[in-house]
């Protein structure tokens, strides 16, 4: 299946909206290379549609996963108790830091699990507990 994706650029630490198409081989080589990074972004579809979008944000150990349906509806992964409710974490999106409570905050293992089975079809459905936006 070939994937488009976007997404920080390991070197410059910048977000790069320039679109990269590549397998599921190739978004994992460039996602690991991120990874070692310690902060990051991306935003993963399959290349033949532009829904469903999934979004990873990461910072210092922590992750939070967007899922888009379409234009108009959008889930936030439900975190996995790796922090309080009441506490937050800012994370990357986009060129920027957003806040999130611990309620949508996974740990980075977790949030990378999820990545992993969506570029390799899983529906968003079975990603796990999510609440609509």
């Amino acid at each position: 299946m070939e994937l488009a994706w976007t997404g920080t650029d390991p070197t410059s630490g910048r977000v790069s909206f320039a679109e990269h198409r590549s397998d599921q081989g190739g978004f994992r080589s460039w996602l690991n290379i991120l990874l070692t990074t310690g902060t990051g972004y991306t935003e993963v579809r399959r290349s033949d549609a532009d829904f469903p979008l999934l979004t990873f944000s990461f910072k210092d150990g922590y992750g939070v996963v967007h899922l888009f349906e379409s234009q108009e509806e959008c889930r936030l992964l439900r975190g996995d108790d790796v922090l309080p409710s009441t506490g937050t974490i800012d994370v990357p999106v986009h060129d920027q830091e957003s806040a999130f409570s611990g309620a949508y905050v996974s740990t980075l293992a977790r949030a990378v699990a999820t990545v992993i089975a969506f570029i390799e079809g899983t529906p968003v459905d079975g990603l796990g507990d999510s609440d609509r936006l």
